[in-house]
């Protein structure tokens, strides 16, 4: 077993930019989302740099580039619609698994530990990513972003989630506990959770 999964009973995922490159799919929706609205579409590489912080925050920033200046909630919202339709219609069409990924989530298995999922994806896209790519069977448990919540709270909702789900130590990627989230919602998740190492890809378990 390898060094950094001694005495651990679960190992945490994030998705995207873990697991999977979903940003090619994830640019093709955002260009044809803009596009509806007669706003110029930028390239695969602005929306690289544009994810990270969930699906909504994608939307601003692409829509703040497009216009020079934040966007209206109404256009917002709108815009946000049309990404989930056009994103819904083809999650996995370009999306690349990342090479090793499915011999890290084997090795994991084998070795007796509980693997999850946490990401701020909306829920609804992960079982159809997660079964595209072989990778739904290795999962115990997955979490993602729930629309009605805030992108702080889901996080955080997450975590406390998580905490019932092991009482052993946890690897986790350092971003499932965000700068974001306020300072006693973070004491309030890493103690219970005790992440103690962090797993930035999965290029580090091999």
């Amino acid at each position: 077993m390898h060094a950094q999964l001694k005495d651990k009973q679960l190992v945490a995922f994030d998705l995207d930019g873990t697991l999977i490159d979903s940003v090619p799919d994830l640019a093709v929706a955002v260009q044809k989302a803009l596009a509806d609205e007669g706003l110029a579409q930028p390239q695969e590489a602005h929306v690289r740099d544009w994810v990270g912080n969930g699906a909504p925050v994608l939307i601003e920033r692409a829509l703040r580039w497009a216009l020079g200046k934040a966007a209206d909630t109404t256009l917002n919202a709108r815009t946000y619609e049309s990404f989930l339709a056009y994103y819904s219609e083809a999650p996995d069409q370009l999306t690349r698994l990342y090479p090793g990924t499915l011999d890290v989530l084997r090795a994991v298995r084998a070795a007796g530990l509980r693997q999850v999922l946490i990401t701020n994806k909306p829920e609804r896209f992960i079982v159809p990513i997660l079964q595209h790519f072989a990778m739904l069977e290795y999962f115990d448990l997955y979490l993602g972003a729930i629309p009605w919540r805030t992108r702080n709270l889901t996080r955080c909702h997450c975590c406390m989630r998580l905490k019932h789900t092991a009482s052993a130590r946890l690897i986790a990627p350092w971003w499932e506990i965000p700068a974001t989230m306020s300072g006693q919602a973070r004491r309030q998740v890493l103690p219970p959770l005790r992440c103690q190492t962090a797993i930035t890809t999965v290029s580090r378990l091999p």
